[in-house]
């Protein structure tokens, strides 16, 4: 996890707050004859606070799964490197059983994507031995991998939280 990762996740949350705080007294600036009370202000805390408590409970939980995982990948010999804290495996793509890539409606569909969180997403290696390892899109940036993985499942869903597996 890099800080471009999490910066990549949080952008769309940064530039609604930073709209949402300029634009809101610009427009109390110039309709000040108007009866404008606070209601403006409340309206663009509820816009933010509607954006970022989801967004920031998505990027924590994730982070917090995330944060002792690293992952490499070897596409000479097609073998996968996952370290984390309790488990520590080389495997190649042959001991893969199957990979359930878990998106949001939007980004399953190629669609425009309306939340903030969309962006999140998430995927399961299952594993010969039966294993389940966990890789999030703060670990591979829009879980774009870098190898072709066999069995991948991709399935929709309107909130992508993903499990604690280990």
């Amino acid at each position: 996890m890099t800080v471009k990762t999490h910066f990549k996740q949080l952008y769309r949350l940064l530039i609604l707050t930073l709209m949402t705080i300029t634009i809101v007294p610009i427009y109390y600036y110039f309709e000040i004859e108007a009866d404008i009370n606070l209601t403006t202000f409340k309206y663009a805390a509820y816009i933010i606070l509607f954006s970022l408590i989801p967004q920031m409970m998505f990027h924590f939980w994730y982070w917090f799964l995330s944060k002792n995982i690293q992952i490499s990948f070897n596409t000479k010999e097609n073998t996968i490197a996952y370290t984390s804290k309790s488990v520590d495996l080389k495997f190649s793509l042959s001991d893969i059983d199957s990979v359930e890539t878990n998106l949001s409606f939007p980004r399953s569909r190629d669609a425009d994507s309306f939340a903030t969180w969309d962006n999140y997403c998430y995927s399961v290696i299952h594993l010969n031995s039966g294993e389940e390892l966990l890789v999030t899109s703060l670990i591979i940036p829009d879980l774009i991998w870098p190898i072709e993985l066999p069995k991948e499942e991709i399935e929709g869903y309107f909130i992508c939280w993903p499990p604690k597996l280990i």
